[in-house]
């Protein structure tokens, strides 16, 4: 998930890889057991387990590549 208030605290490196983790290993699962998985394993209704992976899939639409524990996407946006 974004991140970017770079006047706050910073989260944890702990939360930070396990959120990368996560991110990853749902990327690599078939979407239904992706969705059983956030719904039955993070709590999620259904819709919002849709939510997630739409928002994921958005990313890769406009970036190519997803950050998760092992992948930094850098972004730029040209004025």
């Amino acid at each position: 998930m974004p991140f970017w208030h770079g006047d706050q605290a910073g989260r944890p490196i702990e939360f930070g890889r396990r959120i990368g983790a996560l991110i990853r290993e749902l990327r690599e699962m078939p979407r239904s057991v992706a969705i059983a998985a956030l719904t039955q394993q993070h709590d999620l209704d259904p819709i919002a387990a849709e939510n997630v992976l739409r928002y994921l899939a958005d990313q890769e639409l406009a970036t190519v590549a997803v950050p998760d524990d092992r992948t930094v996407v850098i972004e730029r946006v040209r004025r």
